[in-house]
């Protein structure tokens, strides 16, 4: 699987980091408001990813950071 996952770590200020999905960004899955669709493949992908990620926001590894400024 090369397709990469939108999976990404955030932070607004002095928030707690979070680990963000992009459902609608997802490649070959399907999802509705309140599910979502993935092969057995495809979710050991995703939650490798999550956990990747889950690692990298307690290191304190930040992909995208906002801060106040950012919204004007």
């Amino acid at each position: 699987m090369s397709d990469a996952l939108p999976v990404t770590v955030e932070q607004f200020e002095d928030d707690p980091p979070t680990v963000t999905v992009a459902l609608d960004q997802l490649p070959h899955t399907e999802c509705d408001s309140s599910s979502l669709f993935l092969s057995p493949e495809r979710a050991d992908a995703l939650a490798a990813a999550l956990t990747s990620k889950a690692a990298d926001a307690r290191a304190g590894r930040i992909d995208i950071s906002y801060t106040e400024d950012d919204d004007a």
